[in-house]
C-alpha cells in the first residue's frame, strides 16, 4: 500500500525508521510502499534549531517527545503531513560602563535572560518566523541605556523575518548634588570628590552611585547645627561631615550653621561643687 508524505519546504527530512533501505525520506513530498496490514512509523527530527516541529496530521497514533513519530496502520493507501515552523536567531550584545553590570536584559517570549557582566556579553536565542520579540532592559535606578542594530532608542520590538542583531549600550546616569547653607552662622562646605566649595560653588554633577563626603568648616564664632537632605548620612563621631550617594535623582543637602557664644561660669562661696551643662 502507498503512504504519501508531505513535509514543510526546507524543513528537516522526515524518514521511515522501519525499513532498510528507507522507503520514506522526505524533504518536501514523497511516498513509500508498505505491506498491507503493516504499521509504518515516520519520524520527524526535532534537533534542528532553525525549525520547530509543530505536529503531524493523518496519523493513527503519535509517540515520543512532542509526538515526533507518526504511526499509520497500512490497511489501505494513506496520506500524512508533517508541519514545521521556520525559526530565526536573535543576537543581543551588551556594552556597559563600570557600576552598571547588574543590569538585566531579557526577552518576551522567553529566550534571553542575562545579568550584564556575568559571562559573555553576547547572548543568542531562536524564535519562530515573524514572531514579535520584545527586548527589555532593567538597569539600576539612575542608569541609562540605548538600543542599536535592529532596534533604536529605548524601546525594542523586532519581528523575526530573518536573523536579527540588537546592541544595548548601558551607561551610568549623572545627577546634581546641591548644597544650601542656612542659619545665623557661617562657614564653607567642600566635597572630597568633585568641585563643591560652597563658598562659591555649591552644585556639582556626579556619576550615579558615587559616594560623596561633604565636610562643613564653620567660621570663627559658628558651629554646625544640623544637616538635612535625602540620604544625608551624618557620622556620630564626625558631626561636621555628611555622606551622600549620588542619584538616582538630583539631591539637595542643607547644612545649618549657628552662631556660638562663650559662656563663663564663676563659683563663689565657702563651699565646693561642680557645675556641668546639659
Amino acid at each position: 500500500k502507498t503512504l504519501s508524505v508531505s513535509n514543510t519546504a526546507g524543513a528537516p527530512a522526515v524518514y521511515d525508521n522501519g525499513l532498510t533501505p528507507l522507503e520514506v525520506d522526505c524533504g518536501v513530498d514523497c511516498s513509500g510502499q508498505f505491506n498491507y496490514g503493516s504499521t509504518a512509523s515516520i519520524i520527524a527530527p526535532l534537533n534542528d534549531s532553525q525549525w520547530r516541529f509543530t505536529g503531524w496530521s493523518g496519523c493513527d497514533t503519535t509517540s515520543g517527545n512532542q509526538g515526533y513519530t507518526c504511526n499509520i496502520l497500512m490497511d489501505g493507501d494513506k496520506a500524512i503531513s508533517a508541519s514545521y515552523v521556520r525559526r530565526y536567531q536573535l543576537t543581543v550584545t551588551s556594552t556597559y560602563a563600570s557600576g552598571t553590570a547588574t543590569t538585566n536584559i531579557s526577552t518576551s517570549p522567553a529566550g534571553i535572560d542575562e545579568i550584564v557582566g556575568l559571562g559573555s556579553p553576547t547572548k543568542t536565542a531562536w524564535f519562530d518566523e515573524n514572531e514579535a520579540v520584545t527586548v527589555t532592559v532593567t538597569p539600576l535606578p539612575g542608569n541609562v541605556y540605548v538600543f542599536g542594530g535592529d532596534c533604536s532608542g529605548t524601546n525594542c520590538v523586532t519581528t523575526l523575518s530573518s536573523n536579527r542583531s540588537v546592541t544595548v549600550d548601558i551607561t551610568a546616569g549623572q545627577f546634581d548634588i546641591t548644597v544650601i547653607k542656612a542659619g545665623s552662622g557661617s562657614g564653607v562646605v567642600s566635597s572630597d570628590y568633585g568641585a563643591i566649595n560652597c563658598g562659591a560653588t555649591c552644585v556639582e554633577t556626579y556619576v550615579n552611585n558615587s559616594l560623596i563626603t561633604l565636610t562643613a568648616a564653620p567660621s570663627a564664632g559658628s558651629v554646625v547645627s544640623s544637616w538635612a537632605g535625602v540620604s544625608c548620612e551624618v557620622g556620630s563621631n564626625l558631626p561636621n561631615q555628611c555622606q551622600v550617594l549620588a542619584g538616582p535623582a538630583d539631591k539637595i543637602v542643607t547644612v545649618t550653621f549657628v552662631q556660638a557664644y562663650p559662656l563663663s561660669v564663676s563659683k563663689s562661696g565657702t563651699g565646693d561643687g561642680v557645675v556641668s551643662s546639659a
